[in-house]
C-alpha cells in the first residue's frame, strides 16, 4: 500500500488490496453479484449481444451454438498461436450471427437464475446489517416481480 489505509467492508479493498476478511469478502460477493445481475439483465433485453463471437460466450454468457463454436475456435486458435509461439493478439471483430430462438429462454433462466441468487446474497447481507443491502434487495425484488408480470418468470 501507498501509506493509505484500508478501508474494510469495500470491494476495492478486496480487489486491490487483496483483503479476504469477512465484510471485504461480501462487499466483493455484492459487488460481483451486481455485475452478473447487469449482465443478466442485457441477455434478457437481448442487448447489443455479439452472437457468433467469444464475447457473447464469456463476456454476456450466451450459450446458444453460434457463441458455443466461436468460443471454441478462439480457444482452439489461442491454443495454437501459444505452441506456435506466435504473439498472442486479438481475433479481428467478425460480423455477429443473429440470436438463434432458443436463445431467448436461455437468456431468461439465465436472467432469473441470477437475480434469484442475488435476492439470496441480500438477504443473508441484510441480516449481517450491511449498508445499502436492504434497499438493492428491495430493487432485485421488484425486478423479479416485474418480469413475473411480464411472463418470464418460471
Amino acid at each position: 500500500m501507498t501509506g493509505r489505509t484500508l478501508k474494510h467492508g469495500t470491494q476495492t479493498g478486496y480487489a486491490y488490496h487483496g483483503c479476504r476478511c469477512a465484510d471485504c469478502t461480501d462487499a466483493h460477493r455484492l459487488a460481483e453479484a451486481g455485475r452478473r445481475a447487469r449482465r443478466a439483465a442485457r441477455l434478457a433485453a437481448d442487448q447489443d449481444i455479439p452472437h457468433g463471437k467469444p464475447n457473447g460466450y464469456s463476456t454476456f454468457g450466451c450459450r446458444c451454438e453460434p457463441c458455443r463454436q466461436a468460443i471454441s475456435e478462439y480457444r482452439r486458435d489461442l491454443r495454437q498461436r501459444r505452441k506456435n509461439g506466435d504473439p498472442i493478439r486479438k481475433l479481428a471483430p467478425r460480423r455477429p450471427a443473429p440470436a438463434p430462438p432458443e436463445c431467448e429462454r436461455l437468456h431468461a433462466d439465465a436472467v432469473l437464475d441470477v437475480l434469484e441468487a442475488r435476492a439470496r446474497v441480500l438477504e443473508k447481507a441484510v441480516s449481517r446489517r450491511h449498508p445499502g443491502a436492504a434497499q438493492r434487495r428491495i430493487e432485485v425484488l421488484q425486478l423479479l416481480a416485474a418480469l413475473k408480470r411480464h411472463g418470464i418468470a418460471r
